[in-house]
């Protein structure tokens, strides 16, 4: 047997009430509270030289039977060559993006046209 709850009157209902927002930084720090905080420095997987041989992949002719150099191709050359022990595709679109001019003036770019 289904049994139903009593009817609330009107006079019964709550209003919802918005419960207390969190500060956005600890009382008591001021503005020292919303400055960022140091980041555990990881090294880099490219270094300037690394970064350079990258550039100039992405700007000479594509590898055969492509079209054009994409990420996960450069990634994937940029371990084969030894520049580094692993490279996503993500981390070659970071660095082409640093440098967005050298990549721009070359016939092949790791970008399609």
């Amino acid at each position: 047997m289904l049994r139903s709850r009593p009817r609330a009157s009107k006079d019964s209902k709550r209003k919802s009430t918005p419960s207390p927002i969190p500060p956005r930084r600890p009382p008591g720090k001021g503005l020292r509270g919303v400055q960022d905080r140091p980041q555990a420095h990881r090294p880099r997987k490219l270094d300037e030289r690394g970064e350079a041989h990258l550039i100039a992949l992405a700007c000479g002719p594509a590898p055969e039977g492509h079209d054009h150099w994409t990420l996960r191709l450069l990634a994937g050359k940029v371990v084969e060559l030894g520049l580094a022990s692993s490279m996503s595709h993500e981390g070659v679109r970071k660095r082409l993006k640093k440098r967005p001019q050298a990549v721009a003036e070359g016939r092949s770019g790791a970008f399609p046209r």
